[in-house]
């Protein structure tokens, strides 16, 4: 049997442990998550196993296609797209995608797309599971292969102001700490953005440069520009993907580790050692004789002397392999 319950942040006591407990017998699996609402939205993404990358692209009417060019600004009345991709280095199970609308943005109920996957000679969608609220676009995939995986869907700009783009989320269900957020930001929406003065900025990341315009406050253009540098910026892999215990800052390549863990690559358990003394074999010796004190034997007669010498070579093996546990034990000492 399941139970699941929810609890209000304000009714906890803080200053004290959360305890569980259960009667009966058999095998008991406890879950504890939490659900809150970030005071700020970050501009750069998180990466915890899972990379998720998103953009709102314009409509052409000219040509009757979408931009490959992003856009954080749209006149009121425009259709737009947006395109997640997601990106897993591992097969996995049961990966829920789900995707905030800002204020100011509505989704249209269109069939919209996902990226085609073989699978034992047939294709199938990968997130195939898709469901439009008014507050959210969410998909889910049963089974996700290792690889790059893309959704569409179309959203018109119903409201005019300034509002904050929050991020796509990637995770598995049943596993919540394999997950990953695209970047937050910006987005504005005006009447007529031919009557706005735009500040007129050019972004250059390595090789690549493009002119952009930039809408609403100070901060948002700000939020902007640093939007479209790390969507034309490449993403840098972190050591070892932070050892699961940490999130990669895919701009500098760097861990950022959780409490507990430190290390370039978030390794190291804080508390713990890393011995680098050598035990000479006279201490292993020692050890031995401390550890595991062997009783004499009584003197072999003459009949059993043979019978000793022919079953010698068996018990090197088993004396080798007690030989090489114990010095595993006292380098663990």
């Amino acid at each position: 049997a399941t139970t699941e319950t929810t609890t209000p942040w304000s009714s906890l006591l803080t200053s004290q442990p959360i305890s569980f407990t259960a009667q009966g017998t058999g095998e008991v699996s406890v879950n504890l998550g939490m659900t809150f609402t970030p005071a700020t939205i970050s501009l750069t993404p998180v990466y915890r196993g899972i990379s998720v990358e998103k953009k709102i692209s314009s409509y052409d009417k000219d040509t009757q296609t979408f931009s490959e060019k992003p856009v954080f600004s749209a006149n009121a009345g425009d259709l737009l797209q947006v395109t997640i991709q997601v990106t897993t280095a591992d097969s996995l199970n049961d990966v829920q995608l789900v995707d905030l609308l800002p204020g100011g943005l509505e989704a249209v109920s269109d069939p919209g797309s996902s990226s085609m996957s073989p699978y034992f000679g047939y294709w199938w969608s990968v997130f195939n599971d898709k469901r439009v609220k008014k507050d959210r676009v969410t998909w889910t995939g049963a089974y996700v292969h290792a690889g790059t995986h893309s959704v569409t869907y179309q959203v018109r700009a119903t409201t005019s102001g300034s509002f904050r783009l929050p991020p796509a989320k990637a995770f598995m269900r049943d596993s919540p700490e394999m997950m990953g957020l695209s970047r937050g930001g910006s987005f504005f929406i005006s009447r007529d953005l031919s009557a706005e003065s735009p500040e007129v900025r050019i972004v250059s990341v390595g090789t690549y440069t493009a002119t952009v315009n930039l809408y609403g406050t100070q901060e948002m253009r700000m939020e902007q520009l640093r939007s479209y540098q790390t969507l034309l910026a490449v993403p840098q892999p972190c050591p070892s993907e932070c050892s699961g215990q940490g999130t990669c800052d895919q701009e500098t390549g760097e861990c950022s580790c959780d409490i507990g863990f430190s290390g370039a690559d978030c390794s190291i358990a804080e508390g713990t050692t890393i011995s680098t003394e050598v035990i000479s074999p006279n201490d292993i010796t020692a050890f031995i004789r401390t550890a595991s004190p062997i009783t004499p034997s009584p003197t072999p007669s003459p009949s059993s002397t043979t019978d000793a010498l022919s079953s010698a070579s068996g018990k090197k093996p088993i004396v080798s392999a007690l030989l090489v546990f114990a010095a595993l034990i006292a380098l663990l000492h």
